[in-house]
């Protein structure tokens, strides 16, 4: 049955022969699919929960590749397997299918077994050169940046990030890394990240915050000699540099003013 699929477009089912149930799905190559899904289905990491159960219920011999239909123009490919999912009844009792629409997954809410199939799905996975050369030459258009500036998230969306954050420990190779990133930045990247900074105001309540947080924190020896070696090879502008000075005038009159309170 393997050798027999087309490396050829088209809508195709998996039909489990002992209950007549079914998976429909759309391929521009039929064959790579088929392997693509058999292969998930062995490791026991597809993304269909129905179908994989009942792979685990019925076994292999139970389940056939089916061409429905060839299709040669790709921009088809999905209202046909609109067509294919409505006709054999893919999506609810009587087949696998997650969604009833062809194509896309919303509405879809994974089951904690299923996100673990799609995680161990990709385990290993390595992208190609060519695919990682397409993503460093991706840009985002300038609708999509100005969307993305000034957007703010909303405290329930802060407070979900921070639980998630919770409990996190990141490696001493982790924590070197982003030192030595943060420590090589062009001139031209200081000055984007100078220019972002100007005019932001930190609200008291962000103060206390980071003053609290700072408070009792020591670091190692090891890593006040790493500090030590990135601030003799840190190059600060002149602006930097008045920045610094004038900082460090306003935190010393502040304790001053402190003292005398």
């Amino acid at each position: 049955m393997k050798n027999t699929i087309p490396a050829k477009s088209g809508i195709y089912k998996i039909l489990n022969t002992v209950t007549g149930k079914c998976y429909v799905g759309s391929a521009v190559n039929l064959k790579k699919r088929r392997d693509e899904h058999f292969n998930l289905l062995r490791r026991g990491a597809h993304h269909s929960t129905k179908l994989q159960n009942s792979w685990g219920k019925h076994g292999e011999g139970a389940f056939v590749f089916e061409i429905l239909e060839t299709v040669s123009e790709k921009d088809s490919l999905i209202s046909r397997e609109q067509f294919w999912i409505d006709k054999l009844k893919a999506f609810g009792e009587g087949g696998y299918n997650m969604s009833p629409r062809a194509g896309s997954s919303l509405g879809v809410k994974h089951s904690e077994k299923s996100r673990l199939n799609m995680s161990r799905a990709h385990i290993g996975h390595r992208h190609s050169e060519e695919t990682i050369t397409k993503f460093k030459k991706r840009t985002a258009s300038a609708e999509t940046l100005a969307k993305l500036i000034g957007r703010k998230a909303t405290p329930e969306t802060r407070a979900k990030m921070s639980a998630a954050r919770k409990g996190q420990t990141v490696s001493d190779e982790t924590r070197a890394k982003v030192s030595y990133n943060s420590s090589h930045r062009s001139i031209e990247t200081r000055a984007k990240i100078g220019a972002g900074h100007k005019g932001k105001i930190v609200s008291e309540e962000t103060r206390e915050k980071l003053s609290v947080a700072a408070k009792g924190r020591k670091h190692t020896a090891e890593m006040r000699a790493h500090l030590s070696e990135v601030m003799k090879v840190r190059v600060f502008t002149d602006e930097h540099r008045a920045n610094l000075t004038e900082a460090w005038i306003v935190r010393r009159a502040n304790k001053q003013l402190q003292a005398v309170a």
